[in-house]
């Protein structure tokens, strides 16, 4: 007999010496067993699995992600020197837009209403002219809401791009604030951002000591330094960054996700077996897409986003050092050259005391408040998805192989320009000219400053101005940034209607209230929380509870009735009536995929900030 071989493979071991964890032992069984197709261990396993992952994406929603995304000894010292860049460029572009004084008012002597309307048609189209220049596909960065601000440039293919962009992005924001329209200057700011971001990462090793999606974690941080400077103190500037890192998640309120709050198994679903086990997005949260896409190629294969791939410590710790230098930088320099910011200040003395205080009353008138401020929140979305669907038809006329043209999109965008600087023209007459450049907070404070001298159909002229200049830059410009201080003014404008009509209610209830609801109407509800809280701190509004009733309201007309998505699903050609919901998601995609719509742009922004993967446009 012939005596075995010598072998050096180790014996197996039985199952009862294997030193792991039951639960391990049985789910490495279970993934065998799963592989050889069982079909009972198949199903528990992947009920198994998607309770672990729900329970592990509850926790981390609570929790957030651990502190331990590749920190190191310079990331104070940088965030510092970003956050000091910041305040002193907001400072130079502020302080030498006012040496150019390209906003006369229209009953000037020496200039008549023609030449002014003249002059804003020009420096619109002059604008928009700069930005078609500057970016190749524009306009193709839109400006949806708060979040989706600035184009995250990373793809390392466009870095020549990313610079070029940001420049003439700064470049185009200070010719808006040179003409004296009363936008937010957001657009500057958060160019600034990702120009620097941009500057540190290609020539000082950046890219080389973090990972890419640490790089997009500090252009985050540098968007709220950057959104600090134009915060007029320290408490609303670390409110805007706790706001910034709470909803910078897949989850925000847009109008996209008001149109469509499903998503699609076609376009995020990408793993099968033979077995017919399909893992849909529902099963895994990594698999899960905030919107749906428009094109079916803005995915690769096995580059989903995530909602779990957010460090929210990192992001919360780089964006308050960041904002706290730039916005001492800022506001010290404005001391240095003797032009404190007062706004809050002004804002107080402006709002008369309520002398009874907060009582039972006042969060009943709370809730009609908030209900006309959602009514204006929804209109103004429905009338944004008008207006970008009106421009897909436009670009797409004569055109066989279905894309935009870039000729329609250069006609609209410069029409649009105009239309937005000409439409600042009735607002200029109570703006204070001598103190700068106009922002969009100092509308709001000359209209509470001459609110006797304004007739309520003075007031109503200038909050569908608003109305139309957000609608205008959201759906055919796709070059405007800045929500927040054209919602403030259309705010106001309700709030002083509602008081010329109703004298008996307080100025300190009606006006913080307006401006919550109209804000928390369209934006994320946990920023009109932190407008509530910026009043209620801040302003020293005593009424903060009917505050935030009167903004949960207004998101509750916007987003809980429907009417958007409704609205939006008929303009579309959807019809109501769906045997399934399957059938329901693939027409839903099949019809939004001929809408030329910036879906990809935003989902690249989310996809560079959440992703593990580059993705490109």
């Amino acid at each position: 007999m012939v005596p075995p071989r010598p072998t050096n493979r180790t014996p197996s071991r039985p199952l009862s010496d294997v030193t792991a964890p039951e639960s391990q032992v049985s789910l490495l069984l279970e993934e065998d067993l799963n592989l050889a197709g069982h079909p009972v261990v198949n199903n528990r396993a992947a009920i198994r699995v998607k309770q672990e992952r729900q329970l592990h994406r509850e926790m981390l929603k609570f929790m957030g992600r651990p502190y331990w995304v590749r920190s190191s000894a310079w990331t104070l010292p940088m965030a510092m020197l970003v956050g000091v860049i910041l305040g002193v460029s907001s400072f130079c572009l502020l302080q030498s837009s006012t040496f150019f004084r390209l906003h006369p008012k229209p009953n000037t002597e020496h200039l008549g209403m023609g030449f002014s309307l003249l002059l804003r048609l020009t420096l619109g189209g002059f604008l928009a002219g700069i930005c078609l220049y500057a970016l190749p596909s524009s306009p193709r960065i839109i400006r949806h809401f708060y979040h989706d601000l600035v184009d995250l440039q990373l793809d390392p293919n466009r870095k020549l791009y990313s610079a070029r962009e940001a420049f003439w992005l700064v470049f185009g924001g200070w010719i808006l604030l040179a003409a004296g329209a009363p936008l937010g200057p957001e657009m500057v700011w958060t160019a600034f951002a990702s120009l620097l971001v941009t500057i540190f990462r290609t020539h000082g090793g950046f890219s080389k000591r973090y990972h890419r999606r640490t790089v997009a974690s500090w252009l985050q941080a540098a968007l709220a330094a950057s959104l600090a400077c134009i915060m007029p103190s320290l408490l609303g500037t670390l409110v805007a960054v706790l706001e910034l890192t709470i909803t910078a998640r897949p989850h925000d309120m847009t109008l996209d996700a008001a149109l469509l709050q499903k998503r699609a198994p076609s376009q995020t679903n990408h793993s099968s077996n033979d077995n017919g086990n399909n893992e849909t997005a529902d099963n895994n949260p990594q698999l899960q897409a905030p919107l749906i896409s428009s094109q079916g190629t803005i995915y690769r294969p096995s580059r989903h986003l995530s909602s779990l791939e957010h460090d929210f410590m990192e992001l919360l710790f780089l964006s308050t050092i960041m904002a706290v230098c730039a916005s001492t930088v800022h506001v010290k320099l404005h001391e240095v050259v003797g032009k404190q910011s007062n706004v809050w200040q002004d804002f107080q003395h402006t709002l008369l005391p309520n002398p009874q205080g907060t009582i039972a009353v006042h969060y009943l008138l709370a809730i009609p408040l908030g209900i006309v401020g959602g009514i204006i929140g929804t209109l103004t979305l429905l009338l944004a998805a008008m207006s970008r669907r009106i421009r897909s038809k436009f670009c797409r006329v004569n055109n066989n192989n279905n894309k935009p043209s870039k000729k329609a999109q250069v006609f609209l965008s410069v029409v649009a320009g105009g239309v937005v600087t000409s439409l600042c023209l009735p607002q200029l007459e109570w703006m204070d000219l001598t103190e700068g450049a106009s922002d969009g907070s100092l509308l709001s404070l000359e209209l509470l400053r001459h609110q006797d001298s304004i007739g309520a159909w003075t007031l109503v002229i200038i909050g569908l101005c608003q109305i139309v200049i957000l609608v205008v830059s959201l759906g055919f410009g796709g070059w405007l940034g800045g929500v927040i201080f054209l919602l403030t003014s259309v705010g106001v404008c309700c709030a002083l209607v509602t008081s010329k009509l109703f004298l008996a209610l307080p100025m300190s209830l009606v006006v913080p209230c307006s401006i919550a609801s109209v804000i928390g109407s369209i934006i994320p509800v946990p920023f009109a929380i932190a407008i509530s809280l910026v009043q209620l701190f801040g302003l020293h509004v005593e009424n903060g509870g009917p505050v935030l009733v009167a903004a949960l309201v207004a998101h509750g007309v916007t987003g809980g009735l429907g009417l958007t998505r409704y609205c939006g699903r008929r303009m579309s050609g959807l019809r109501s009536g769906y045997n399934s919901e399957e059938e329901e998601e693939e027409e839903l995609v099949e019809q939004f995929s001929l809408i030329p719509t910036d879906d990809e742009i935003v989902r690249d922004i989310r996809s560079q900030i959440f992703g593990r993967g580059s993705l490109t446009v």
